[in-house]
């Protein structure tokens, strides 16, 4: 599908105080069909005031469905510590492959994804004067260069279920520019206008029967047609909806088809996204404070967030390969968690044994391990460990002797 730019009007050449700019490197991640891009680019600068060479580098976060450009870092000099941090807590969650860039497509991505905020009137973020040069200066991009530029973030897709799943995340989050991209021919995108945006939790797919078809030219094409089951998060509700989505040997969608939609209650979702998670619990015999540093291979690459009892510290996957499978579930993308409390206990969660083994075997590598006892091991048939930590509770034994007594009441 091809999208038309317009280029926002301005003078400047370069960043203020900055004389002159040297395109050294960038690359855009491949996770266009997931709705979210990284871009990085790597300048040399001279400035205005005292003529010295440094380095900037830019970080920009495009959400494709809602805000566009939704955030811009920078770091200026090489501190490849801030650097690797920065790109860790902005594109450690994509899950893509980077891939490398040129100049002209520098500008193609900064001035896409800051036209997708101007139709919407969304302010652009960051410091703007550090990449607005990149806005006021016009660039000739041919529809060839458009189409070489928008393959780059986009992941090749592999499989039909992988088509099938990326296809039904844009629709249903309303990125009609993104469901072009996977599909061919007249396609009709509005079966579910009345829906809410909404994000893919489940999704389970049925394959139907294949059959053939000539085309204009009298060659016969294999289409594959398939039922899929998908489970909406639409913030305040949740609906089911049935779809029939048809592709052709290249894994285009050829064909769009409506079933059924309706809501269903959060109870229902509890029992379709039902999973098992396993857990190992860690008494600590020092400062918790330890495992920041002691444990940094871990923290450096995890997602971590504050709680009242503890920190927790989210391990994402470094691919995207949840994708590729029959039955697609949103959280699958998660390698695993650590939840390091106030009052002693680190409890190591995973939702399949092989995961759990690798978070024990990363704790096993650290130098705090010594200070460590293992206390309990376990095996739950859906999910406690978000639940213990917005309980309240100190320790997680007492968490869950509450839970057993709940359970025996019913």
């Amino acid at each position: 599908m091809r999208q038309k730019f317009k280029v926002l009007k301005g003078g400047l050449e370069t960043p203020p105080h900055i004389a002159e700019m040297t395109f050294i490197s960038g690359y855009v991640t491949d996770t266009r069909f997931m709705g979210v891009v990284g871009l990085y680019i790597h300048w040399s600068t001279i400035s205005s005031d005292t003529l010295e060479e440094s380095d900037l580098h830019q970080f920009f976060y495009y959400e494709a469905e809602e805000f566009g450009l939704e955030e811009y870092q920078s770091i200026k000099g090489n501190d490849l510590y801030a650097i690797s941090r920065t790109r860790a807590s902005l594109f450690g969650g994509l899950g893509g492959k980077q891939i490398e860039i040129t100049e002209k497509e520098a500008y193609f991505f900064v001035q896409n994804f800051a036209n997708f905020n101007q139709k919407r009137n969304i302010p652009l973020p960051g410091n703007r004067d550090e990449y607005f040069f990149m806005l006021s200066k016009e660039q000739d991009f041919t529809p060839k260069d458009r189409g070489i530029a928008t393959r780059k973030m986009c992941t090749p897709i592999e499989n039909n279920y992988q088509a099938v799943h990326y296809f039904l995340m844009r629709i249903f989050g309303k990125d009609f520019i993104g469901a072009g991209y996977l599909s061919k021919g007249t396609v009709f995108f509005g079966h579910y206008e009345e829906l809410p945006l909404a994000t893919l939790c489940l999704n389970t797919l049925t394959p139907q029967k294949s059959f053939e078809q000539n085309d204009s030219t009298d060659d016969i094409h294999v289409y594959k047609s398939f039922l899929a089951e998908s489970v909406l998060d639409c913030d305040d509700h949740y609906y089911l909806v049935v779809s029939e989505v048809t592709l052709d040997w290249d894994y285009k969608v050829v064909s769009f088809t409506r079933h059924s939609a309706f809501k269903i209650s959060s109870a229902e979702v509890s029992m379709m996204l039902k999973r098992s998670e396993y857990m190992t619990i860690y008494e600590m015999m020092s400062p918790g404070s330890r495992f920041e540093t002691e444990c940094s291979h871990i923290t450096d690459k995890a997602m971590s967030s504050l709680h009242d009892c503890g920190k927790l510290y989210m391990l994402l996957n470094d691919n995207n390969n949840h994708v590729k499978k029959r039955v697609f579930r949103l959280n699958d993308d998660v390698l695993g968690m650590y939840y390091v409390s106030h009052f002693g206990q680190i409890i190591a969660a995973a939702y399949s044994l092989e995961a759990i083994h690798y978070l024990e075997q990363q704790i096993r590598k650290s130098t705090l391990y010594s200070s460590l006892m293992i206390t309990a091991k376990y095996e739950f048939k859906e999910p406690l460990l978000y639940e213990f930590i917005n309980s309240g509770f100190e320790d997680f034994d007492d968490f869950l002797d509450l839970v057993k007594d709940e359970n025996e009441d019913d």
